[in-house]
C-alpha cells in the first residue's frame, strides 16, 4: 500500500473518476479517454502497459497509424498536466507507458471482491468495445492485485527492444548515444505530440542497433540541448553522442532538422533535414526513421573506428579491441587483415561469449570469403560463426543476415530470403541485409525484384566500407535488366571507390560489349587484368548464380573483349561458353 506523503497523488476510481495532486487540488482532465488511459495504467501491475495494447483498448476501431497518433496526442496532453521538471509521474519509452504507482494512492487497489461503489461511474465509451469489456470485468470481478513493491521486476520487454536499464552503468568503452527532447519551434503547441513522438520512436529504433546503447527517453528528457552545453549533457547522461532535433513550419508543411554531435568536442558529425509527410502517420514516418537511424549509425560507426585507431592496444578492453580490428579490416590490405583477425581473437579470448566479437569475426570471415573466393569449407565455417552469433544474441539482426548470406552462397534461395527478412524485421535499418536480399533475387534470375531492396539499402546509408560493394550489385542488376548505360555508370562509381574490386570491372566489360562498344570493352578488360593478373573464368564460375544462364552470358561477352586484345592470334584467357560445356 502506498503511504501518504508530500509527493503522493490520490486517484479515485470507485465512483466518478478523480485525480488529486499532493496539495489536494483536483487535476482537471477534460478528455474522457485521458481518464480511461490513466485508469488502465493504474490497474496494471507496476503501472505499465504496452503502447499497442493501449491503442487497441481506446482506438481499436481506427487504422493503426491513426490510433498511434491519437495515443501520442493524449499522452502529450497528460504529461503536460502530470509531469514536473523532475520526477515525472507519466513516462513513455521503449514501446511502453508507465504510471508511477509508488506515488499514487488508488482507492480501488485496496478493495477486494464485492467492492462498494461503481467503478469509473459514468465513464462509458460506447465507441471502444475493448475498453467496455475491460470495464465490465472491473465492475463485476475482483479488484486487480495491489501494485508490486518498488523492488519488483518489470515485465519482460518485447524481443526486439533493448532494456538499457540493465546496462546504463559501466559502459565507458561503448559509444553510448542519447536522444535529447526534440524542440517544437512551430509556435503551435498542438503539434507537441509529433515532436515527442518522433523522439520516442527514434529511441525505439536505435535500441534495435545492438552495438549502440541508447539512453532512455526518461533520463534524457530533462536535458534540452538549447539550455545546457553539450559536454555537460554528455557527462550527466554518460553519453558520447547526442542527437537533437528541431521541428519547424506549420501543420501542413513540417520540417524536422536532426543532428548528431560528439559530446566531448561539441563537433557536429551529421545533420539532416526531413520534410515530414502531411499525415505524419506511422506508415509514412516509419521508413523515414529507418533511413535516419541507418545513416546516423553509419556516421557513428565511422567516428568510433577513427577513435579506436588512436587507442593503444596493450591492455585494451574487448570493445576497444573490436573497434580497432574493424578499423584495420577496412584498410583492405593483407597485412591489415592479419592484424584485424588477431585483434578479434584477442577480444574473444577475453570474452568468448561476446556477441559483438563473434559478429565482427563473422563479418571479417565473410569479406575474406568474398575476396579469396572461398570454398565450401570456408562457407561452412562462416555458417558456424553465424549460428554462434544468433545464439549469443537472438535479437540481433546481423546474425540472421550472416546466416542468410551463407545460404545465398550455397544457392539455397528460400532459406536465404527467410533469414534476411528475419534480420530486417529485427533491425529495419540494416542496410547490408537489403543488399543481400537484392542479391538473392538477381542470383535467382529475378533482377526486377532486386531493385526495391537495393534502392532501400542506398537510402538507409551503407557507409564507404559497403557503398562500393552495393554499387557493384546495382551494376549487375541493371545489366541483367538490359539497362547497359546504367550498369556502366554504377560500375564506374564502384571502381572509383575501390579500383581493385573485380566485380564491377566484369560487369562493365559485359555491358560495353552488349552496347556494341567492343573496343571500350577490350580496354576495360585490359584494365581489369592489370589490377587482377590472375583473373580468369573461375571468378565467374564462383559467383553463386542459381542457374548457368548468366555465368554463360558473362563468359561470352568476356570472350568478345578478349578476342580484340589477342587479335585472334593466341589462346584466349576466357574460353567461350561452347568450349566449357
Amino acid at each position: 500500500m502506498v503511504l501518504e506523503n508530500a509527493r503522493t497523488y490520490r486517484l479515485t476510481l470507485l465512483g466518478p473518476f478523480g485525480l488529486f495532486g499532493p496539495d489536494g487540488a483536483r487535476i482537471e482532465i477534460s478528455s474522457r479517454k485521458g481518464m480511461a488511459l490513466i485508469a488502465l495504467l493504474a490497474m496494471a501491475r507496476d503501472g505499465i502497459r504496452a503502447r499497442p495494447w493501449l491503442q487497441t483498448m481506446l482506438w481499436g476501431s481506427r487504422a493503426p497509424e491513426q490510433a498511434s497518433a491519437s495515443l501520442r496526442r493524449e499522452l502529450s496532453a497528460l504529461r503536460r498536466l502530470l509531469n514536473g521538471a523532475a520526477d515525472p509521474l507519466l513516462t513513455c519509452e521503449h514501446g511502453r507507458v508507465t504510471l508511477a504507482l509508488d506515488r499514487i494512492a488508488i482507492d480501488a487497489a485496496s478493495v477486494g471482491p464485492g467492492r462498494q461503489g461503481g467503478f469509473l461511474e459514468g465513464l462509458d465509451l460506447a465507441d471502444c468495445e475493448e475498453f467496455e469489456q475491460w470495464l465490465r470485468e472491473q465492475r463485476s470481478g475482483p479488484a486487480a492485485p495491489p501494485p508490486a513493491p518498488p523492488t519488483a521486476q518489470p515485465p519482460a520487454l518485447p524481443r526486439d527492444i533493448v532494456d538499457m536499464s540493465k546496462h546504463a552503468a559501466g559502459l565507458p568503452d561503448r559509444p553510448v548515444l542519447a536522444v535529447l527532447p526534440f524542440a517544437n519551434l512551430t509556435g503551435n503547441s498542438e503539434v507537441d505530440y509529433i515532436a515527442e513522438g518522433l523522439a520516442a520512436d527514434l529511441i525505439d529504433q536505435i535500441a534495435r542497433l545492438r552495438w549502440l546503447p541508447v539512453i532512455s527517453g526518461v533520463a534524457s528528457a530533462a536535458y534540452p540541448s538549447a539550455k545546457l552545453p553539450l559536454a555537460q549533457i554528455g557527462r550527466a547522461l554518460g553519453a558520447r553522442y547526442l542527437v537533437d532535433g528541431r521541428l519547424r513550419g506549420d501543420a501542413g508543411a513540417l520540417t524536422l532538422a536532426v543532428g548528431v554531435s560528439d559530446a566531448d568536442t561539441g563537433e557536429a558529425i551529421w545533420s539532416h533535414h526531413i520534410l515530414l509527410p502531411a499525415d505524419a502517420s506511422a506508415a509514412t514516418l516509419g521508413p523515414l526513421l529507418d533511413e535516419m537511424v541507418g545513416t546516423l549509425s553509419t556516421r557513428i560507426d565511422l567516428a568510433e573506428m577513427a577513435r579506436a585507431s588512436r587507442i593503444p592496444t596493450p591492455h585494451a578492453s574487448v570493445v576497444a579491441l573490436i573497434w580497432r580490428a574493424r578499423w584495420h579490416h577496412n584498410r583492405y590490405t593483407p597485412s591489415n587483415a592479419r592484424i584485424a583477425e588477431d585483434l578479434l581473437q584477442q577480444a574473444l579470448a577475453l570474452d568468448p561469449h561476446s556477441p559483438e566479437a563473434i559478429i565482427q569475426l563473422a563479418y571479417f570471415r565473410q569479406r575474406q570469403l568474398w575476396i579469396k573466393r572461398g570454398n565450401s569449407t570456408a562457407i561452412a565455417e562462416l555458417g558456424q560463426l553465424a549460428r554462434r552469433a544468433i545464439t549469443a544474441d537472438p535479437v540481433d539482426g546481423r546474425g540472421y543476415m550472416l546466416a542468410g548470406m551463407v545460404e545465398l552462397w550455397r544457392r539455397n534461395t528460400v532459406p536465404a530470403v527467410a533469414l534476411l527478412e528475419e534480420a530486417i524485421q529485427l533491425n529495419p535499418s540494416l542496410a547490408l541485409a537489403y543488399t543481400q536480399l537484392a542479391a538473392t533475387h538477381y542470383l535467382n534470375d529475378a533482377p526486377a525484384l532486386a531493385l526495391e531492396p537495393i534502392d532501400r539499402a542506398f537510402r538507409l546509408g551503407l557507409g564507404e566500407q559497403y557503398t562500393y560493394y552495393a554499387l557493384g550489385e546495382l551494376a549487375i542488376i541493371r545489366a541483367m535488366l538490359g539497362n547497359h548505360a546504367g550498369a556502366i555508370e554504377a560500375a564506374d562509381h564502384a571502381i572509383v571507390r575501390r579500383e581493385a574490386y573485380w566485380y564491377p570491372h566484369l560487369v562493365k566489360v559485359h555491358a560495353l560489349v552488349e552496347c556494341g562498344s567492343s573496343d571500350a570493352a577490350a580496354a576495360a578488360l585490359h584494365r581489369l587484368r592489370q589490377l587482377k593478373p590472375r583473373f580468369d573464368a573461375s571468378y565467374i564460375n564462383w559467383i553463386p548464380f542459381v542457374s548457368a544462364k548468366w555465368p554463360s552470358r558473362l563468359r561470352e561477352t568476356l570472350y568478345v573483349a578478349e578476342k580484340i586484345i589477342r587479335n585472334d592470334q593466341r589462346p584466349t584467357l576466357i574460353p567461350p561458353a561452347s568450349e566449357l560445356r
